[in-house]
């Protein structure tokens, strides 16, 4: 009986890390740096998609600012021209009054 027991305990002893060794912290590890990676790899794609989005935000902002300033170049031309039209009316009226 304890001639068993010893056995039990020796091989047991012996063959247990041997089987336990596909499921140690090495293969864990193993996983681990395989889980890493793919996390890196999504953290760097959210990143690129980040950049992506800044990059288009900065485009939209800048048609913004064309669209204000062809607004505003447009505004000018009709102050100016209102301006020029009534500057050409009053000096109309003075060629005319000499006249």
């Amino acid at each position: 009986m304890l001639r068993k027991l010893k056995y039990f305990l020796i091989v047991g002893f012996i063959t247990m890390p041997l089987l336990a060794a596909p499921y140690s912290g090495e293969a864990q590890g193993r996983r681990a740096t395989k889980t890493q990676k793919a996390a890196d790899k999504k953290k760097v794609k959210k990143e690129k998609k980040y950049q992506k989005s800044v990059k288009k935000g900065k485009k939209q902002h800048m048609k913004l600012q064309d669209k204000k300033v062809r607004k505003r170049m447009k505004r000018n031309a009709r102050k100016n021209n209102k301006n020029n039209k009534r500057r050409n009316k009053s000096s109309k009226r003075s060629i005319f009054k000499r006249s």
